[in-house]
């Protein structure tokens, strides 16, 4: 049995944004400043994770490296330990597979500009315990504006995982955050890096593979555009 305490967490904070426009042209986007605090939406997903008992964490940075590194530093302020993976990341798969060697066999992953309540993980936990299998969290898919992976599901396991679907034509989507087994990246990769990291979802299911699943009902938010910006900015935690 895996307990979160026991698990490093993996987040890309590395891309440029483009989403936003000129707002992060020179700004990582996992460090603009949201809600009252005005703290960076990376801290309030680390304090999250740190809630519920993660300390270990492996941060994977390049646009815009050094506001990352200077804020987070090495974690010890935060009461967490936190290595970097500095390079050239194309995608959020990309980032994942070229961190590969230094991501622990089991391992959670969420991303960096995504934030939704403690809960997630500890529902992540439960499940993944349950057969050991990489387990996703999921929300319904009632947001028209998310471009997140689409699914089906059968019982509590993936059945379909959609990139390209109508927005809104199946029942749940990614939510961004899971439990990973280390080796589903490293028996599945195929020389191609491009995609997300998600698609090993897809490559599990195309050999008959299980994944597990969990369902989040409650708030979430993401920063996929300058429009969300605003919204999470000036709102109250």
């Amino acid at each position: 049995m895996k307990r979160l305490q026991e698990l490093t967490v993996f987040i890309p904070a590395a891309g440029y944004g483009r989403r936003m426009g000129k707002r992060c042209v020179n700004f990582q986007k996992c460090m603009l400043p949201i809600w009252e605090e005005k703290k960076p939406i990376l801290f309030h997903i680390v304090d999250n994770l740190k809630k519920v008992g993660c300390t270990n964490f492996i941060i994977a940075v390049n646009h815009c490296k050094t506001q990352v590194k200077e804020y987070f530093k090495d974690g010890k302020q935060l009461g967490i330990n936190i290595t970097y993976v500095e390079g050239e990341f194309t995608s959020t798969y990309d980032t994942l597979m070229k961190a590969i060697d230094v991501l622990p066999d089991i391992f959670v992953y969420t991303h960096g500009d995504m934030i939704f309540r403690p809960e997630v993980y500890t529902l992540l936990e439960s499940k993944f315990n349950v057969h050991n299998l990489s387990t996703i969290a999921l929300m319904p898919n009632t947001n028209l504006q998310m471009t997140h992976p689409q699914i089906t599901l059968c019982g509590d396991m993936v059945k379909n995982i959609f990139f390209d679907g109508k927005i809104g034509e199946y029942p749940y989507m990614y939510l961004g955050g899971a439990i990973y087994n280390k080796s589903d990246f490293l028996e599945n990769f195929d020389g191609d890096f491009s995609g997300m990291v998600e698609k090993v979802i897809a490559q599990k299911l195309k050999k008959q593979e299980y994944v597990n699943a969990v369902i989040y009902n409650r708030e979430w938010r993401h920063l996929m555009n300058e429009c969300d910006y605003q919204i999470v900015a000036n709102e109250s935690n």
